[in-house]
């Protein structure tokens, strides 16, 4: 997202520059953590995790869902 301002989408190529970054990371032995932060929500969540991203960072997202605990907990799985 550009910064500044929350509840933004997340940038349609997000996700693949993480399983990118991921890539090298692993292909170079670096000890890094990929953190992501901006855009994420239940619809997004598991396609960040899953291309490589160890901390999710998200406000907007989890402040505008009905139920704070259920979306935190859906994110942590």
């Amino acid at each position: 997202v550009e910064p500044g301002k929350g509840g933004q989408e997340i940038i349609s190529t997000t996700i693949e520059k993480i399983e990118q970054l991921y890539k090298h990371i692993h292909e170079n032995n670096l000890d890094i953590i990929i953190q992501a932060d901006g855009g994420i929500n239940i619809d997004n969540v598991h396609l960040l995790k899953s291309a490589g991203t160890e901390i999710i960072v998200s406000g907007t997202g989890i402040l505008n869902s009905e139920d704070y605990r259920t979306t935190i907990n859906y994110m942590k799985k």
